[in-house]
């Protein structure tokens, strides 16, 4: 018996060991596409931002900088260097849609300035692709940034950039319009991360900030102005994780029904590690090697979109900075999205309906968020003094509805008997996409209050509970009104002014998954 029993402990554990085998293989891919060397030698190429074109993706471009020769270099999709401006000496950069400035709404590009410690701003002329200045003067952080990422806030809709130092020191900076149709900017918190920390991505859905510690940790903190210095640990950066030290940039791959992947430079080991999204746990490492194109080693900064762009890239787009170029000078090189999905088993998602050229979220949006399965319908989650929130755990059956979804989210539901637990995409922007059912009813802007109202709930939420589900509140609309699911029928409120709604939170009515009894609030008139 005893022997019987020493005999499957043993095979217990060889299976165990290949099993943690085949989960910590790397896969490997090769890109297609590789850019013009930057001018400067060394250590130069750092860090790439995706572009997309707002009527043609196949026009959209890749934004590099270089940070020893001191550049900005825009590429177009076959690798060809479009401009150079030698104006600045660029770190970080990255990109973001929808600011409102001068009474029109432009593409943002900012960047971690290192030659004159500054953040620059520059937008994008979609006719021409090339990047211009609109700093309304100097945004000078108190330290020399070096990390940078935005923001665009799904609570407030305000813009945002954060700027990192050698030792770990981080500002938040909101940018806004000087009034002038330049770009200012407003020093709105700061904290420390620890150490070294340089690769920053912040989620614009769920209102979530990574960074990463270069030989400690992947962190993700709140994105908003009063969310403080409270983390949640992803992975370990020091060697005992699946990163190897250094940690470099990071990159998130959205999706159109809110899940997606939070990717990460794990620079000792010229891999790429994939996360969960949702929950940070880890998916997968693949690395790039060589097949007419060279490979990628020791990489810093990274891109990634799910969104088309063109017949080269039908599927989206990863880029990677490349430390070695055999070519001449470092640069940046392409991989499709489909080659680096296709490499796992299970292939990991390809999902081209989620366009960020949508922006953030803004105020007035339905954001129904999924929730864990196995849990029911609709759960309310607490935030603390007896306020709830509703979240959604799947989408409702629509056999019985018209197909009033945007033509870019149909292709991922082929008919309108669809009865799949999928959730509705997440609609972005100010109100609702053009041709969509507008279901919130109201689309006008918070008001102050609703805004820190918002931002206390994320404060009393426990650091350990702090993430997508808690993050991403569905309760009163822009406009006053309660939020309707985006797959709820039509109604239509009969005239005259029915007064404004507010939420009364109610006592513990029902345990819930936990034993705890958890408060319901209700909607009131008047």
């Amino acid at each position: 018996m005893k022997r019987a029993l020493a005999v499957a402990a043993s095979v217990a554990a060889i299976l165990f060991f290949l099993l943690q085998s085949v989960t910590a293989q790397t896969e490997q891919v090769t890109a297609t596409v590789e850019t013009d060397p930057v001018p400067a030698g060394d250590d130069a190429a750092d860090d790439p931002a995706i572009w997309i074109h707002p009527t043609d993706p196949s026009l959209s471009t890749i934004i590099g900088t270089d940070k020893t020769g001191g550049g900005l270099a825009v590429y177009d999709l076959a690798g060809n260097e479009l401009q150079y401006d030698g104006s600045v000496t660029p770190n970080n950069v990255d990109v973001r849609y929808g600011f409102p400035l001068g009474g029109h709404t432009v593409d943002l590009v900012g960047f971690s300035n290192v030659g004159d410690g500054t953040i620059g701003v520059y937008t994008v002329n979609p006719a021409t692709r090339r990047v211009s200045n609109v700093a309304a003067g100097a945004i000078e952080p108190s330290f020399t940034p070096v990390g940078f990422c935005m923001y665009r806030s799904p609570v407030s809709d305000h813009f945002y950039a954060f700027a990192q130092s050698p030792d770990g020191e981080v500002e938040q900076w909101k940018l806004s319009d000087d009034g002038s149709g330049k770009v200012g900017g407003t020093l709105v918190r700061s904290f420390s991360v620890g150490s070294n920390s340089e690769g920053c991505v912040a989620d614009d859905i769920y209102a979530d900030l990574y960074i990463g510690e270069q030989e400690v940790a992947l962190w993700k903190y709140g994105a908003e102005p009063n969310d403080g210095d409270n983390r949640t640990r992803i992975d370990t950066a020091d060697g005992t994780g699946t990163i190897t030290p250094d940690l470099e940039g990071l990159a998130i791959y959205y999706t159109s029904d809110g899940a997606g992947y939070l990717i990460a430079s794990s620079q000792g080991s010229d891999e790429f590690v994939i996360y969960d999204r949702l929950t940070g746990a880890h998916v997968g490492t693949f690395q790039i090697v060589a097949n007419g194109v060279d490979g990628v080693t020791h990489t810093d900064g990274i891109d990634v979109t799910n969104f088309p762009l063109g017949s080269d890239f039908p599927e989206g787009v990863f880029v990677a900075q490349d430390d070695d170029n055999p070519n001449g000078n470092q640069n940046f090189k392409y991989v499709p999205w489909g080659r680096i999905a296709r490499a796992f088993g299970p292939n990991l998602t390809v999902d081209t309906d989620f366009n960020p050229r949508g922006g953030g979220g803004g105020p007035g949006t339905v954001r129904e968020i999924p929730v864990a399965r196995g849990i029911g319908d609709a759960e309310e989650l607490r935030f603390g003094a007896g306020e709830a929130v509703e979240l959604s755990s799947r989408a409702r059956p629509r056999s019985q509805e018209p197909d009033r979804r945007h033509p870019v989210h149909r292709g991922r539901y082929p008919s309108r008997g669809d009865r799949h637990r999928r959730i509705h995409p997440v609609h972005f922007g100010r109100g609702h996409h053009p041709g969509c059912l507008p279901h919130d009813r109201g689309a006008g802007g918070r008001s102050r209050e609703e805004v820190q109202e918002q931002a206390a709930r994320n404060q009393l939420a426990p650091a350990d509970r702090r993430g997508p589900l808690l993050d991403a509140p569905r309760v009163v609309d822009g406009g006053g009104r309660r939020r309707r699911s985006a797959h709820a029928r039509p109604r239509i409120d009969p005239p005259g002014d029915r007064g404004p709604e507010r939420l009364v939170p109610g006592e513990p009515d029902r345990p819930d998954h936990h034993g705890q009894g958890q408060a319901r609030s209700r909607v009131v008139r008047g």
